[in-house]
C-alpha cells in the first residue's frame, strides 16, 4: 500500500485547490458573459464599474479585463464577453455616439432617469456603446424566450435600431446607455452592466 507523505498531501490540496478556482463560476476570467443587473455599492460592485480607457471598457476593479465582442462581429446576437486587454484589437474598441435624447422615456420609468450623471469620458446624454470592428451597438437579448426586463439578462451585438417616429422606441431604448461614478445604466431597464456568475467576495483574486 502506497504510503502518502506529507509533502503529497499538500500537493494534492494545491491541486484541488487549482482545480477550484479554474472552475469555480465566482472567478473572473476570460470568457465570462457580460449581463444587465442590479446596481450594487461597495465591493459587490466590482464587477460593475468601468473606465473609458481611449475607447476601451476596462474593468475598473482589475483593468487586465475589458468588454469584447466574443465571435462574429459583424452579426446580430453576437456574445458579448470579458477578455484580457489587447492593443491593437478592434473587438475591444468602441465609440459613444449620442442618441435618444429627444425621445419619450419608456412606459415604466426608468430608474436612470432620477440619477445626476458626471461625463467621465463618456457623453453627458444617452449613447450607443458601438462597435470600432462592425458598427453594431450593445443590446439586451430579447425575443419570443428572453425577457430584456429582467437582472441576469446577456448583452449582445445588433444593428443599431433607427427612430421612425412610431411608438414608444422600446427596443432602441435597449441599446441606449448612460454613464455614472463608473456603472453603464440601460435607459429601458435602469439596470447596469455586470459580469456573469461573479461573487463579491471572489472579485479580488
Amino acid at each position: 500500500m502506497a504510503i502518502r507523505t506529507n509533502q503529497t498531501v499538500a500537493n494534492l490540496h494545491r491541486i484541488y485547490a487549482l482545480h477550484w478556482y479554474l472552475t469555480s463560476p465566482g472567478v473572473i476570467r476570460a470568457g465570462s458573459r457580460v449581463i444587465q443587473n442590479v446596481r450594487k455599492t461597495g465591493k459587490d460592485a466590482a464587477g460593475q464599474q468601468w473606465l473609458n480607457d481611449d475607447g476601451v471598457l476596462t474593468l475598473a476593479s482589475n483593468p487586465k479585463f475589458v468588454i469584447a465582442i466574443d465571435g462574429d462581429a459583424t452579426r446580430d446576437g453576437t456574445r458579448i464577453t470579458i477578455q484580457e486587454k489587447k492593443a491593437y484589437n478592434e473587438k475591444q474598441k468602441w465609440h459613444y455616439p449620442t442618441g435618444g435624447d429627444s425621445r419619450q422615456v419608456s412606459p415604466s420609468p426608468s430608474r436612470a432617469e432620477s440619477i445626476s450623471i458626471r461625463p467621465d469620458n463618456f457623453p453627458q446624454s444617452w449613447f450607443y456603446i458601438k462597435s470600432a470592428a462592425s458598427g453594431l451597438v450593445v443590446d439586451i437579448e430579447h425575443g419570443y424566450f428572453t425577457d430584456p426586463m429582467k437582472a441576469g439578462a446577456r448583452a449582445e451585438m445588433n444593428h443599431q435600431k433607427i427612430d421612425n417616429g412610431d411608438g414608444r422606441h422600446t427596443l432602441l431604448e435597449l441599446q441606449l446607455w448612460r454613464y455614472e461614478a463608473g456603472f453603464l445604466i440601460n435607459r429601458r431597464t435602469g439596470f447596469v452592466l455586470d459580469i456573469q456568475g461573479v461573487l463579491p467576495w471572489l472579485r479580488w483574486k
